[in-house]
C-alpha cells in the first residue's frame, strides 16, 4: 500500500523539528548556548552513549552531531519550512541549470 505524498511529507517534517528540537537542546540546555561544550567534556559522545542504546541508530554520535548543526543552521523553528523550501527550490535551479549545460555540449 503507498503512503499519500502529502502524509509523507508531513511525517518528514515532523521528523526533521524533532532532529532541529535535539539539536536545540543540546546546543541551550547542555551547552548553555556556548558555542562549544566545556574542553574534555565530549558532550555529544556521552549523550549518544547514554541514548544510543535504547531508542537506536538514529541517535547515534554523527546524528546527534549533525541535530547540533542543524539547530545551529536554523534557529527559528517556525522559519524552518520556509527556508528548506527555498533552499530546496535553489538547489533544484542549479542543478536544473548544471544539467541544461551538460547537455548542450
Amino acid at each position: 500500500m503507498a503512503i499519500p505524498k502529502n502524509i509523507r511529507k508531513c511525517v518528514n517534517f515532523e521528523r526533521v523539528m524533532m532532529y532541529r528540537k535535539l539539536g536545540e537542546r543540546i546546543f541551550v540546555e547542555e551547552q548553555q548556548g556556548e558555542q562549544r561544550a566545556e574542553y574534555g567534556s565530549y558532550l555529544i559522545r556521552n549523550l549518544a552513549s547514554a541514548i544510543e542504546p535504547e531508542f537506536g541508530s538514529g541517535f547515534s554520535y554523527r546524528q546527534l552531531e549533525r541535530a547540533r548543526q542543524f539547530y545551529r543552521t536554523y534557529p527559528i523553528a517556525s522559519a524552518v519550512r520556509t527556508q528548506l523550501n527555498c533552499e530546496r527550490t535553489a538547489f533544484t535551479i542549479q542543478q536544473d541549470a548544471v544539467s541544461s549545460s551538460d547537455s548542450n555540449r
